[in-house]
């Protein structure tokens, strides 16, 4: 059975918000990304496909998944401002 999970994690490891689903997991992240925040994303079965989209302004793309997870960091924040969207430039890091 496919399984994906999405966790947004604050610099410290913290886990400020977590969705799970079979097949498919969406959510609305009505927080500020602040510096240091990431986005981990879990799957299994390893070695699979999954359709990813992190943000409204970014478009989906199909991502092959190997190991544990997939972790988005957003260490260039421009805005942590609740009224407006962060502008970053996302880095991934580990597969």
């Amino acid at each position: 059975m496919e399984k994906i999970k999405i966790e947004v994690l604050n610099a410290g490891g913290e886990v400020l918000a977590e969705y799970s689903g079979s097949e498919e997991a969406a959510f609305v992240y009505d927080r500020p990304y602040c510096e240091g925040d990431r986005i981990r994303i879990e799957a299994e079965p390893k070695n699979s496909f999954w359709w990813i989209q992190v943000d409204d302004a970014v478009g989906k793309s199909m991502v092959y998944l190997t190991g544990k997870d997939l972790r988005l960091l957003w260490d260039r924040l421009r805005v942590c401002d609740p009224l407006r969207r962060a502008e970053a430039e996302p880095f991934s890091e580990g597969v």
